[in-house]
Parts: structure tokens; C-alpha cells; sequence
């Protein structure tokens, strides 16, 4: 039986090219996007379920889970891709901005973690975990400040969870 992929944010980018990668090799794919009904390739693959997961509704993210393992059976590997960079200097980015960020980036991975690690516990599966951190660094440009942040933080769930 083969194995399955689901990944966030794969409208584009790197969610997009890791969900084509994937199927290329073989592997179910649940590719999830705010707004799969915009989505006219990735439809067209084999073995790929496009569908909508928004990583601030909880309801989509328990859909798109639901909808991955009705499909296909299981869910082997989850990358959190999804999220969104919010670029300024610290001391002239407002609350409200930094608070989505991290609303989106850490807070939505985790929901979307959650609701794996829920659906896995009744099958008895193990899932691999997987954060997409990229632009995070130690020591980042003042100006990505609000970014970098969460995604360091989304970088050490995976290797907590592996544990």
C-alpha cells in the first residue's frame, strides 16, 4: 500500500512542488489550500485530493484530515507548509500584525498537528512530522523579525513530536 502525504499551504511554492514530488514517487498526496476550487492541475493528478484547509478554522482542519484518511486510508507523513511572512522592523510592526503570525504559523500548525495525531491514536499509526521553517534562522535581518520568530518555533515541533 502506498504512502500518504498530507501537506498545508499547497497552492504554491513549496507546498505545491513538494505535493508533485510526492506523487511523482508514487505516494497519495492530500494537498491542502484555502481555496482548492481555484486548484486546476494538481485536480488533475492521480493519487492527489485537493482540498480546502485553512489553518485559522478548525472545522476545515478536521475536514481536510477526515476527507485525507476517507480517501486513502491513512495519513503517513504531515508537512506544515501553510503559513505567511510578515516583514517590518520591531519597533514599527503593531501587535495585531505579529499576533497573526503567529496565530498562522505556530497556532495553526499546531492545530493541524492535533488533529493528525487525533485521527492516528484510534488507528494505532505512527506519523511522521514535518515543519517547514524556511526563512527562519538564529540570528535573522531585523526586518523579518516577526517572521522568523515563528518559524523557529515551528521548527522544533517536528523533533519534539519524533521523540
Amino acid at each position: 500500500m502506498s504512502k500518504t502525504i498530507m501537506i498545508s499551504g499547497a497552492s504554491s511554492g513549496i507546498g505545491r512542488t513538494t505535493a508533485e514530488y510526492f506523487q511523482a514517487k508514487g505516494w497519495n498526496v492530500v494537498a491542502t489550500m484555502r481555496a482548492p476550487e481555484k486548484e486546476t492541475e494538481l485536480t488533475e493528478l492521480e493519487n492527489v485530493l485537493v482540498t480546502r484547509l485553512d489553518v485559522q478554522d478548525s472545522a476545515s482542519i478536521e475536514d481536510a484530515v477526515t476527507a485525507g484518511i476517507a480517501r486513502f486510508g491513512k495519513i503517513d507523513v504531515l508537512l506544515n507548509n501553510a503559513g505567511y511572512g510578515a516583514y517590518g522592523l520591531l519597533e514599527a510592526t503593531p501587535n495585531e500584525k505579529i499576533r497573526w503570525q503567529f496565530d498562522v504559523n505556530v497556532i495553526g500548525l499546531f492545530a493541524t498537528t492535533r488533529a493528525v495525531l487525533r485521527s492516528q491514536l484510534f488507528r494505532s499509526r505512527r506519523t511522521s512530522f514535518k515543519g517547514d521553517a524556511s526563512g527562519a534562522r538564529p540570528v535573522g535581518d531585523p526586518p523579518a523579525v516577526a517572521r522568523s520568530a515563528p518559524r523557529a518555533a515551528c521548527s522544533h515541533t517536528p523533533a519534539v513530536l519524533s521523540k
